[in-house]
């Protein structure tokens, strides 16, 4: 990858006419990091100033494939292509180190923890099965890796202090949480037995008690993390349910068992309607907790959580989304443009 020339501002000859919108966008505090669909392989970073609407151009990177996902937080900038991840110091934003055979990660699966002073990056090491790669970037560790699924991965996430980790498969079926330290699996959770969905994006609470997932379809569950009796949960027809998998254990295959024995949402809501890619967030202000839902349509969907009696109510729903000329428009004209390589 190499930094590329910056991009002119609106009002300069150039051809943005013909830029299309934003295929990912990221931000951190005043730099936001940005790809567009006219030349997917190029990242785009800029810092937004404080005082003024304007935003100040500080590099571009280009990559050998298409950016699937970025991710930063206060210590690296990770970037996702179909067979590596690169990691890059925001410093500079140089490439310290590269994360190689990442089998064919065509959907860009990756997170990277938010907590300060750590950089744990979780990747699919497998592209036939649900192996999660494990990496400390700060220490430029890797850590054991995680049998998660019997299937490919769909979606993995960190909870705020990187000591939990929640997997999705593409099978859309089975949420798993496991420890991040011992790798050992914490809870299981089944989204629904009706179909099948693509898992989108896994959520955690500031506080680690609770964890959202949204997909392609127009439910959004929510699971409690905690270890509770399967005779509390869901009523009779569980208890039921949990009774009959029990007596006839010794006689059926562990995995229909643990798809069987699984805990459910304790709360669900619905968008108006379904969207390709969503990405669910959980909040809690004053003591109340919050789903966001955006989509991929330019929607934002705001739930208040009631409780475990109650499905999510949507109290308020906005459109988002800039184009990425009105995004140019802000952009600070440079004079001079300079092209540096990093690799």
């Amino acid at each position: 990858m190499f930094f590329q020339r910056p991009l002119r501002a609106k009002g300069e000859h150039s051809d943005n006419e013909e830029q299309k919108d934003f295929i990912l966008f990221s931000k951190l505090n005043s730099l936001e990091l940005f790809v567009t669909s006219k030349d997917p392989r190029i990242l785009h970073i800029y810092k937004k100033e404080r005082t003024k609407n304007e935003r100040t151009e500080i590099c571009n990177l280009k990559f050998m494939t298409s950016v699937l996902a970025v991710e930063v937080n206060m210590e690296r900038m990770i970037v996702c292509i179909e067979h590596a991840v690169f990691i890059c110091n925001l410093q500079k934003f140089e490439l310290i180190h590269t994360i190689h055979g990442t089998e064919q990660n065509l959907a860009g699966v990756v997170d990277l923890s938010q907590n300060t002073g750590t950089a744990m990056i979780a990747y699919p090491e497998n592209s036939e099965y649900g192996i999660v790669g494990i990496y400390n970037a700060i220490s430029y560790t890797a850590m054991p890796s995680i049998v998660a699924h019997n299937t490919k991965l769909a979606c993995v996430k960190f909870n705020s202090q990187a000591s939990l980790l929640a997997t999705a498969s593409t099978k859309g079926t089975v949420i798993r949480v496991f420890s991040v330290n011992s790798g050992h699996k914490l809870f299981e959770f089944r989204r629904g037995m009706a179909r099948y969905a693509d898992i989108t994006s896994l959520s955690f609470s500031a506080d680690s008690k609770l964890l959202c997932s949204s997909s392609n379809t127009e439910t959004i569950h929510v699971y409690k993390l905690e270890n509770e009796k399967p005779s509390t949960i869901r009523g009779s027809w569980y208890e039921a349910l949990s009774v009959l998998t029990t007596s006839v254990v010794e006689n059926v295959s562990p995995n229909l068992v643990g798809s069987l024995m699984a805990g459910r949402s304790f709360t669900q809501g619905r968008i108006p309607a379904p969207s390709e890619n969503t990405k669910c967030a959980i909040i809690s202000h004053d003591n109340q907790y919050y789903v966001l839902v955006a989509t991929d349509k330019g929607h934002l969907y705001n739930f208040r959580m009631e409780n475990e009696e109650e499905n999510l109510c949507l109290i308020r729903q906005h459109r988002i989304g800039p184009r990425l000329e009105s995004y140019l428009a802000s952009v600070r004209p440079k004079t001079e443009r300079k092209k540096r390589h990093a690799e």
